[in-house]
């Protein structure tokens, strides 16, 4: 009895293990040539051999919750390499939404971060996907609507943003994902701007319009609606719901989870 539970306990730390998150740090890619900074982020690797797709993902302003966690856990789990990216915490930011870092800040950790993760001997550089929540979502959005690819943007093949606004987004040069839940305040802009890019050709953006909630609804740790926002509720329902067709989604831009 003794031997078996040891067996058990040995497999669960396996099982627990084999995606376990390690902080990698990187250097931001400025692109107005001012000094480079270091970023941080939380990496997961699946277990195995060989080189994975990979995913970078960038928080809202309010930094690393653990939604975005949960998202990097079960994507690793599916077979991708995650990289959650942190703008605040080496730069002593306590508060990213009462004190946002500026925007060129923040794409230039998204370009570090993607570079950083290229890097990695686990990872396929040619099928990168970036995900977004909120002002996360704006930079992820940007990385492929601002004309010609960077260098660094090249691998990309998809990008997801949870509930952005919309605001400087141009025609993208990659397929596009946006979720707008029902009442989140700028989902009729971003749902015009997607359905004024399906006529000019080019690369779709599509968009899922979640019913009946806000942002935050795949958020488990944002309360019951009492308070500020009351649309601001987490839908268990919903996100599972969402979560399943951008699975499905990405296996279909980032191919097999494994290269050789």
């Amino acid at each position: 009895m003794m031997g078996q539970l040891r067996l058990a306990s040995l497999l669960l730390a396996v099982l627990l293990g084999s995606c376990a998150a390690s902080w990698l740090q990187f250097q931001s890619l400025p692109q107005d040539g001012s000094q480079a900074e270091t970023a941080t982020g939380l990496l997961r690797i699946p277990p195995g051999g060989g080189r994975y797709p990979a995913i970078v993902m960038l928080p809202d302003c309010n930094g690393i919750d653990p939604h975005e966690r949960r998202w990097g856990r079960e994507l690793a789990e599916a077979g991708y390499v995650t990289y959650v990216i942190d703008s605040h915490f080496t730069r002593q930011v306590t508060d990213g939404c009462a004190d946002p870092l500026p925007t060129q800040t923040l794409v230039a950790d998204a370009l570090g971060a993607i570079k950083r993760l290229s890097e990695r001997e686990e990872v396929d550089p040619t099928r990168l996907a970036v995900i977004g929540w909120g002002r996360g979502g704006d930079i992820a959005l940007s990385l492929v609507a601002s004309g010609d690819l960077l260098p660094q943007t090249e691998g990309i093949r998809a990008v997801v943003a949870f509930y952005p606004t919309c605001e400087a987004a141009g025609p993208v040069s990659r397929p596009v994902t946006l979720v707008l839940p029902e009442l989140y305040p700028d989902a009729q802009r971003c749902t015009a701007y997607a359905d004024a890019l399906a006529g000019e050709g080019g690369e779709p953006v599509r968009y899922l319009a979640p019913d009946g909630v806000g942002a935050g609804f795949d958020c488990e740790v944002c309360g019951s609606g009492d308070g500020v926002d009351a649309t601001y509720v987490y839908d268990a329902a919903v996100a599972d719901r969402v979560r399943e067709t951008l699975f499905e989604q990405l296996s279909d831009f980032l191919g097999p989870k494994q290269a050789p």
